[in-house]
């Protein structure tokens, strides 16, 4: 029974695999759709904060990069290029879940740490240590914050982690838009209106999926190694 639901998992590892093949062409497809639905107009106002989030997400890209380096007596570019198809497949898959044989391959096989831990780890961790959606929810309270003519001092940063965190593992298992919503949560518990911002938040949810799941396992990988 073990060689055989063993043989079945690695079917499916490869067929997933093959499905991911044509993903960047469909995220540049559903890319290309979303924004013509937005408008110029409102991508433009969220310049700022698209800027901010992704240069969190490069930020701890390139700490986990670092340290995956350290721990294996290895040069950065060697763990780039094991981590570069898990990477695209997180970044453009509309599930999250999509990329974890990807991790798991990358992790175990390229990088050498051990495939038990690896596939436990890669398993768990992106559910229940929801760091992306935590280091999401930050940025944007800040940018909605800023928005408004209020930026946070050191004790309101203190407070948004806390509150980030908080959120964060309360929306588990709440995909999609509900999430926007966790977030206006957040935003009310810091006393900012929410009415001209609901649809930010909604247009906000499609196009930072994908680094919201890169950076969640990320940690993932923090951990493994």
């Amino acid at each position: 029974l073990s060689a055989i639901l063993e043989a079945v998992y690695r079917g499916m590892e490869l067929s997933i695999r093959c499905v991911n093949t044509g993903l960047p062409l469909t995220a540049c497809i559903l890319a290309a759709a979303a924004t013509s639905a937005a408008g110029g107009e409102s991508i433009g106002l969220l310049t700022g904060f698209l800027a901010t989030w992704y240069g969190s997400v490069l930020l701890c890209c390139a700490l986990v990069v670092a340290l995956l380096a350290w721990r294996l007596k290895a040069q950065p570019w060697q763990v780039l290029t094991a981590l570069r198809e898990p990477v695209t497949v997180c970044l453009f898959a509309p599930v999250g879940a999509a990329a974890l044989p990807e991790f798991i391959e990358a992790l175990s096989v390229r990088l050498g740490f051990s495939r038990g831990v690896v596939e436990l780890m890669a398993s768990i961790c992106p559910v229940f240590i929801r760091t992306g959606e935590a280091l999401y929810f930050a940025v944007l309270a800040v940018f909605v914050a800023n928005v408004y003519g209020q930026p946070p001092g050191v004790a309101q940063l203190l407070l948004i982690s806390l509150l980030a965190g908080w959120t964060a593992l309360w929306s588990v298992g709440v995909p999609g838009v509900k999430a926007a919503l966790w977030a206006g949560v957040l935003q009310a518990s810091l006393g900012l209106p929410l009415d001209a911002m609901l649809p930010v938040l909604l247009l906000l949810e499609v196009l930072c999926e994908g680094a919201r799941n890169l950076v969640s396992y990320l940690a993932a990988a923090v951990l493994i190694a």
